[in-house]
């Protein structure tokens, strides 16, 4: 993830309550901590409620399961970059 965050920069917010519990981003705030960023994007969730949250994380860690959205995005960006070269 820190090269990730070396290679493309801080794209992904970090989502938190004000009080600092993060909601989603654990491991892109652990990757800030070790770059020593000064500071990372934050969106705050004050208004969720804590099953709101509990449904938010594991809607956040199964996106990365969703192959097929992931593999149209990719046949279109490559399209996309064959155009534009």
């Amino acid at each position: 993830m820190a090269g990730v965050i070396r290679e493309f920069g801080f794209r992904i917010p970090i989502i938190a309550k004000s009080m600092g519990e993060v909601v989603d981003g654990h491991l892109r705030l652990k990757a800030a901590i070790h770059l020593r960023l000064e500071t990372v994007t934050v969106v705050l969730a004050d208004d969720l409620t804590p099953s709101q949250i509990k449904a938010f994380r594991l809607l956040a860690n199964r996106s990365a399961t969703w192959t097929e959205l992931t593999d149209c995005t990719t046949n279109t960006l490559s399209n996309f970059e064959s155009q534009m070269a």
